[in-house]
């Protein structure tokens, strides 16, 4: 072996030493153990760990700005009259063109003043009632009756008015016509209602005859509803009966039989105050406000009438004092001081 192979072989195998390498055997290679190099930060997944900013809302809470209203409960704003139709109460002073008593209508209460310079109004719970006939009525919903007092229930009617009237045992009430404060005085203007009818009566054979006064008061009685009524029998003699009713009590019921001359100087009585000639008169501001009627029929078929309601007295053509005390001329004394 020359030098040269000599120095070549002893730098190769100090090499080997230098390296710690093992000599092995040439056919079967030794495989080297990678080494797993490290993954930079910044590049390294979070597998484990979702990222705060793509983190899941709970899906259980609903949000408080989506909440549903109770569906159960209607908001005041559209609000639905009751099945009793207290949409249509009325609303204001309403005035009774037949008497002094007003209402006051606030919401659903009803404030009823029954006199002038009463101190203070008298209060009611009210509702409205169908009667399943298209009539609609203001009645009392404290549950003690459906009327007010001595006044009945309202009925709402179609001109615009309401009507009651008063109740009382045995005898006639007031009747209630209610209108808004804006007509009233137009409601109590007196009005014309008269009749085109003949002015002469030329018969004097009476058949029938009727008196009718209220809130009169005659002689030796209180005051009151009155009606005097003769009625022709078929013996040529009359039927008599003369009623007074008070406010809540009878005054006098009296009924006897007269003869043929008593209504004669009746029909005399008619001919000097000459009533034939006022036939077919009616003023008052209402046709159902009659206070004053007179009306009679005659064996003819001729008719007379008359008739007057309160705003229009000073236009009656009767003198009231000498018919009725004519009227009260058969009544025994002791019937009129009772």
């Amino acid at each position: 072996m020359t030098k040269i192979n000599i120095l070549v072989l002893s730098i190769l195998t100090i090499g080997l030493l230098g390296t710690g390498c093992k000599s092995t055997d040439t056919d079967t290679p030794v495989p080297t153990e990678p080494v797993a190099t490290d993954v930079p930060e910044a590049t390294k997944p979070e597998s484990i760990e979702n990222p705060e900013v793509t983190e899941t809302p709970e899906v259980t809470e609903t949000p408080e700005v989506t909440e549903a209203p109770d569906v159960t409960e209607t908001p005041d704003a559209t609000e639905v009259p009751t099945e009793e139709g207290d949409g249509d109460m009325p609303t204001g002073k309403w005035f009774d063109k037949n008497g002094s008593t007003m209402l006051e209508f606030i919401g659903n209460k009803m404030y009823v003043t029954w006199w002038d310079g009463m101190d203070e109004p008298k209060v009611y719970d009210v509702k409205i009632e169908n009667d399943g006939y298209d009539v609609k009525y203001i009645i009392n919903a404290d549950g003690n009756g459906r009327g007010f007092g001595i006044m009945s229930y309202l009925e709402i009617c179609d001109d615009g008015s309401l009507r009651a009237y008063e109740e009382i045992l045995d005898a006639e009430g007031h009747t209630y016509k209610f209108v808004p404060e804006d007509r009233i005085e137009e409601e109590r203007a007196v009005k014309d209602f008269s009749k085109d009818v003949s002015k002469t009566i030329e018969s004097k054979d009476i058949k029938s005859f009727s008196l009718g006064l209220s809130h009169y008061s005659p002689e030796k009685l209180y005051e009151g509803n009155y009606s005097w009524d003769i009625k022709k029998k078929e013996d040529g003699n009359y039927t008599y009966k003369f009623d007074g009713m008070g406010s809540s009590y009878v005054i006098l019921k009296y009924e006897c039989e007269v003869d043929s001359a008593y209504v004669k100087k009746l029909q005399d009585m008619i001919d000097e105050a000459g009533l034939a000639e006022r036939n077919g008169m009616f003023f008052s501001h209402d046709k159902n406000d009659i206070e004053y009627l007179l009306y009679v029929v005659y064996e003819s078929g001729e008719r007379m009438s008359l008739k007057v309601g309160s705003k229009a007295l000073d236009m009656w053509p009767v003198d009231n004092e000498l018919f009725m005390n004519y009227a009260m001329s058969v009544i025994p004394e002791d019937e009129l001081e009772r």
